[in-house]
């Protein structure tokens, strides 16, 4: 996530609430990085914009895969 570095931008996508599952660990670890981030910036970071980040490549390159012949 280069907006750790750099701060967080605001993006011109539209979001959707949906809902899911993930693990307790998982949910842990987002809030762990939530702190951190907090306290390195000052500024409060979303578990929803970690996921959203974090899942964009993993959904890019899974997409490739499938349409590959």
């Amino acid at each position: 996530m280069e907006e750790m570095r750099d701060g967080m931008q605001s993006s011109v996508r539209t979001t959707e609430r949906y809902a899911f599952e993930i693990y307790s660990d998982q949910k842990k670890k987002l809030n762990r990085i939530r702190y951190i981030y907090e306290e390195k910036t000052g500024k409060k970071l979303s578990a929803s914009r970690i996921l959203r980040e974090a899942i964009e490549p993993y959904l890019k390159e899974l997409e490739e895969r499938l349409l590959k012949p």
